[in-house]
């Protein structure tokens, strides 16, 4: 499997069982329900993703803004773990693409993928439908994934 059909896949697995998993949130003051949420994400990136992914050995870097249930990590399985490889994104035909959070259009390489998202009123939330994507980098960039091709990169080993 492409590793962008497997990350369209994983969107529309979170997107698919957001209804379900409010049972388990719903009583739950706002930081609490963001916590849960962002360990049940990563829990189901490792799962998911990296178990179909990687290789032996080989880590993917966490998911949005990864789990708090480990103390220092922000990983749920093996949180000693650091990652070896990455998700980027590369925009289709190397054309412009539209930055939702500014509204103008940007040239991207390389990119690394934070997470899925919902945009309304000229911000992002963590929400279904899960149609744009947040992008790691020194401000908030917000694409449509349908603008998008995802890869798998070995990360550079820290020195």
């Amino acid at each position: 499997m492409k590793c962008t059909d497997l990350i369209i896949s994983f969107r529309d697995f979170i997107s698919n069982s957001w209804e379900n998993i409010k049972l388990f949130y719903e009583n739950l003051d706002e930081e609490e329900k963001e916590i849960f949420l962002n360990d049940w994400l990563q829990a189901n990136w490792e799962i998911l993703v990296e178990r179909s992914i990687c290789e032996t050995n080989e880590f993917l870097e966490v998911y949005g803004y990864g789990a708090d249930c480990n103390g220092q990590s922000s990983r749920v399985i093996y949180p000693e773990i650091l990652p070896t490889h990455k998700i980027t994104c590369k925009v289709k035909n190397n054309e412009l693409v539209k930055d939702f959070m500014t509204d103008k259009l940007i040239q991207i390489e390389n990119v690394d993928f934070m997470g899925f998202v919902n945009f309304k009123n000229k911000y992002f939330e963590i929400a279904p439908p899960f149609d744009f994507i947040l992008l790691s980098s020194d401000k908030d960039i917000v694409l449509s994934i349908s603008d998008i091709e995802f890869y798998f990169e070995k990360m550079e080993p820290p020195r």
